[in-house]
């Protein structure tokens, strides 16, 4: 079980992470706290995947709101919320929260690329504090590797940023979006006292 701590650069936030491996595939489950609008919203979420990190369910909660997509078939999503259009989303094969640096690791994982190659998709981006949902085209490029660590360009819009991972393809280094805390080895993790 990995997991990992970010503070985000850009706006006042915090991110925890956890990365779950079980038989019936992976998931990321996260809690962040982020101020947006000059409001403070708690987000939580999860999100789960077959064993190729393909997502089968992706749950968001930010604050009273809550969206919920299910996908059976790899880029065909249903609504787990009565009313929820899910047609422009056909097609999207991962999902990408906007407060959260953890959804790079799908495609990370998913797509697998080699130093050099470069592979374009379309994603459900989920937008912060409305969760409104949309498509998002989006673009990775494997970069050679920094101090041993394969390095990424993700590009989507007029937005473009190098990103180092880890082993588990938590992101390590996201320069000037998103800083992430070293944490000790768990053995080492001790209580508060007083």
């Amino acid at each position: 079980m990995e997991q990992a701590v970010w503070s985000a650069v850009r706006w006042v936030g915090l991110e925890h992470v956890t990365l779950r491996r079980e038989a019936s595939g992976i998931g990321l489950d996260g809690f962040a706290v982020v101020v947006l609008e000059n409001t403070p919203w708690r987000v939580h979420y999860t999100i789960d995947c077959r064993p190729d990190w393909s997502v089968t369910r992706m749950q968001v909660q930010c604050n009273d709101r809550q969206v919920a997509l299910t996908s059976a078939t790899l880029g065909v999503w249903e609504a787990d919320i009565p009313g929820l259009d899910t047609e422009p989303l056909q097609g999207c094969v991962d999902v990408d929260l906007a407060v959260s640096p953890s959804t790079n690791t799908l495609p990370v994982r998913r797509l697998r690329l080699d130093p050099g190659e470069t592979h374009e998709l379309d994603v459900v981006y989920v937008e912060f504090p409305t969760l409104h949902l949309r498509p998002a085209r989006q673009r990775y490029t494997r970069l050679p590797d920094v101090g041993g660590h394969p390095c990424y360009r993700y590009a989507s819009g007029a937005f473009q940023v190098e990103f180092v991972v880890d082993a588990a393809g938590l992101v390590r280094d996201y320069p000037g979006v998103w800083h992430r805390h070293a944490l000790p080895p768990s053995s080492d993790r001790g209580g508060i006292e007083s």
